[in-house]
């Protein structure tokens, strides 16, 4: 007990020292903080002392090198030479002004034809003599500033065209109908323009529209198509931003319709100018699937750098381009495939993505073993696909805080939703023609369509255009369009001729 009373009162002398230290330390540093003080109030004071009054001399003075000013003053001498001098002998050379009566009977002054070349060497010290023919210089000057913005006369365009209609709501083909005289359409309002179509991009969506999905949006009779590519031939009083001639791709509002046709009228807030070095086919092929996938990475899942995500169906259009998308932003891409050539075609094309066949390989198993047992940040599923991942089987390889973005109309049990809850995740819808539904979005649009054609020249964004066919086609292309396992794009291109 004596030992053990002992060692307790060592340790509280012990507790005691090295409190009586920290407080010294403690009251160290607070006189050092202090003094420093002290030195900072004694500099601030230092300075206020050193300012000049406002009558002094400026202090800035002293900072410009002498040196510095002459050559400044030299240049300003330079510039004052080169000036040149105004021979104002011209104004002598004036014609006297006429005046003449208008039609309200007010008088106002003209100079006569021969002041067409008045100015002709002016200033630059050339003669300034009167041409002997004044009308001639007078024409040679307007066929050289035309030759500066060379404005194309509007092409002709015939009263009918060629074009596919959509007759009735029907899964069958017979509800389309091509027709080589139909009412070449015409602009009803400034802000449109008319455009020649030369390739018109299909896919689930018209499908949809023709199974009769969307009838109170769309209006029967109707011509399918929503995303082109083509040259302007007529623009309204406001559309100032394009001329007649400009290569141009754009959406079609899904209530509107009029791509499958050789003439398509759109808004110009729905379209931007096409990049030279792209063609028409290669534009619009990218065009439709670039607004689904932009729209899934940039406004839905906000995807960054190290993010993993898992693309179903890589082989489509809108699965293809995501893929590249998501690997140009450093993200980590596993995808999935349903054939040999499709598995092929990306190993091929987009070697950075981790592939696997769902016909031979557990999604689930695979996936969760890729993210070391995490699960994915996000989960991109194109709308056809055959042998699809069940929902339960997604929400399962959904990483917490994940999104899941589908095109297709989804029913969640419940059992399926609890599991989103607790893991705290989310299901967004991906739908393109949103941007075009709602007036708000207008902005938007423009900015993915741009960014897209930006993609498409500096990382070569792209579909594959394998499946596109000519207007009289367009049967085969609409059966190529529905088929569920086809790799890349499917649609129409305009061939001159029959």
């Amino acid at each position: 007990e004596r030992e053990e009373r002992e060692r307790e009162e060592r340790e509280r002398e012990e507790r005691e020292r090295e409190e009586r230290e920290r407080e010294e330390r403690e009251r160290s540093r607070l006189k050092r903080e202090e003094r420093k003080w002290e030195a900072r109030q004694e500099k601030e004071k230092e300075k206020e002392r050193d300012i000049p009054s406002r009558t002094d001399k400026n202090p800035f003075d002293d900072y410009i090198p002498k040196v510095e000013a002459q050559q400044k003053d030299s240049q300003i001498q330079n510039f004052e030479s080169d000036i040149p001098k105004l021979d104002l002998s011209i104004f002598s050379k004036l014609p006297d002004l006429e005046t003449k009566p208008n039609a309200n009977g007010t008088k106002f002054a003209s100079f006569g034809s021969e002041f067409a070349d008045f100015g002709t060497g002016f200033g630059d010290g050339k003669n300034t003599e009167q041409s002997a023919n004044p009308k001639e210089d007078a024409s040679e000057r307007s066929s050289t500033n035309s030759s500066k913005k060379e404005v194309l006369p509007p092409p002709y365009v015939p009263n009918e065209m060629r074009a596919v209609l959509l007759q009735n709501h029907s899964d069958n083909m017979d509800a389309l109908q091509y027709t080589g005289s139909f009412p070449t359409p015409s602009i009803t309002a400034p802000d449109e323009v008319q455009v020649k179509v030369m390739a018109c991009t299909l896919s689930s969506m018209d499908r949809q529209a023709r199974a009769g999905l969307f009838k109170g949006i769309v209006q029967l009779p109707t011509i399918p198509g929503y995303e082109v590519s083509g040259v302007i031939t007529r623009v309204g009083a406001e559309a100032t931003t394009f001329d007649i001639g400009d290569e141009v791709v754009g959406v079609i509002p899904l209530d509107q319709g009029g791509g499958c046709a050789e003439y398509a009228i759109l808004k110009v807030y729905n379209i931007i100018k096409k990049p030279k070095d792209i063609s028409h086919v290669d534009a619009v092929a990218v065009l439709g699937c670039g607004i689904r996938a932009y729209t899934a990475l940039n406004y839905k899942f906000r995807l960054r750098a190290g993010d993993s995500l898992l693309v179903l169906n890589g082989a489509s259009d809108t699965g293809y381009v995501s893929i590249q998308l998501a690997l140009h932003a450093k993200a980590r891409v596993i995808t999935t495939v349903y054939t040999p050539e499709q598995k092929r075609f990306l190993q091929d094309s987009v070697p950075g993505a981790i592939i696997i066949d769902i016909k031979k390989t557990n999604v689930v198993s695979q996936v969760m073993e890729e993210t070391g047992g995490v699960g994915v940040d996000f989960i991109l599923e194109d709308e056809m696909m055959e042998h699809a991942v069940s929902t339960r089987d997604l929400v399962s390889i959904l990483a917490p805080h994940g999104v899941w973005a589908s095109s297709r109309n989804l029913q969640l049990d419940p059992p399926v939703s609890n599991v989103l809850k607790l893991k705290g995740a989310s299901v967004a819808f991906l739908f393109r023609h949103s941007w075009t539904l709602f007036s708000t979005q207008q902005g938007i649009l423009l900015h993915i369509l741009t960014d897209i054609m930006d993609k498409a020249q500096l990382i070569n964004l792209k579909s594959h255009t394998l499946n596109f066919y000519p207007l009289p086609q367009i049967l085969t292309a609409y059966m190529a369009c529905t088929q569920p396992n086809t790799i890349g794009s499917t649609g129409v291109f305009m061939q001159t001729g029959n």
